[in-house]
């Protein structure tokens, strides 16, 4: 009796987290994570973006302005995503996994490389 009590329990408790998850309010193809880039890659501790191009070490302050006003122009949150797009961990800059944050410029860049040519 005291065995089916604790199923009982666990059950609920598993029906609540599932309630609280799925009632967030966010689908499955507006969460993002860090690692998401299709096109990036890793190659000898550099990240690399789309087209082969290294990611920059230092992003020209030039270069920050024209990615700010591309983002207000467009209507996009701060990291370049449609405003209604939701990151695992609360941001797409943090790796919980490795415990990195990457420049904000840099996703952008990885993820709009339009940007980054004249």
């Amino acid at each position: 009796m005291r065995e089916n009590s604790l199923i009982t329990i666990l059950c609920t408790i598993a029906a609540l987290c599932s309630i609280l998850v799925f009632s967030m309010g966010c689908s499955y193809n507006s969460i993002k994570g860090p690692d998401d880039s299709k096109e990036s890659a890793m190659q000898d501790g550099k990240i690399v973006m789309p087209g082969g191009a290294q990611a920059r070490g230092k992003i020209s302050d030039e270069m920050k302005k024209r990615i700010d006003s591309w983002i207000t122009e467009n209507g996009l949150n701060e990291y370049g995503d449609p405003k209604t797009t939701m990151y695992l961990g609360g941001t797409p800059l943090f790796n919980e996994s490795s415990g990195v944050t990457r420049d904000r410029y840099e996703y952008i860049l990885e993820n709009h490389p339009e940007l980054g040519r004249p």
